[in-house]
């Protein structure tokens, strides 16, 4: 079934869960964490004395680390990790809070994945559906 070209895929709830582990990084790695534009398709810019010094893509999950032996995330955001260090010459991170923890990796530390559709299935929605990389967990370490 195909739906409308945009679907909201954040919303308050959302915006307050990714909003806090923000903040816990920022605390954590003592930077400033500044929203990019979505045009960029990253998350934030890592901020440490005005500079840029890294990127980030947050998520917010509602399972506990380890619950599956292995992380997806959307070709999508994939790339644009990738892309982001090549162009930049600054790591690009993925931040995940899990619901017992948060965790952090260096994507471009990362040479063993396979890409496959996935995404919800649980609407039938074409658009739900995408080109997604999944590796192993414990390419995560945790925050101290």
């Amino acid at each position: 079934m195909e739906t409308a070209s945009f679907i909201p895929r954040e919303n308050e709830e959302t915006l307050r869960m990714e909003n806090q582990l923000k903040s816990r990084v920022e605390k954590s790695w003592k930077v400033k964490m500044e929203k990019i534009p979505t045009t960029y398709s990253l998350d934030y810019a890592i901020i440490r004395e005005k500079e840029v010094v890294s990127w980030a893509e947050l998520k917010c999950r509602t399972h506990a680390f380890g619950t599956y032996d292995t992380y997806m995330i959307s070709l999508k955001k994939w790339n644009a990790c990738r892309e982001f260090h090549a162009t930049s010459h600054l790591k690009a991170f993925l931040i995940v809070g899990f619901m017992d923890g948060d965790y952090w990796m260096d994507t471009e530390t990362v040479k063993d994945f396979k890409v496959h559709m996935g995404g919800r299935s649980d609407r039938n929605w074409t658009v739900d559906r995408e080109p997604c990389v999944f590796f192993d967990i414990t390419n995560f370490s945790k925050f101290k």
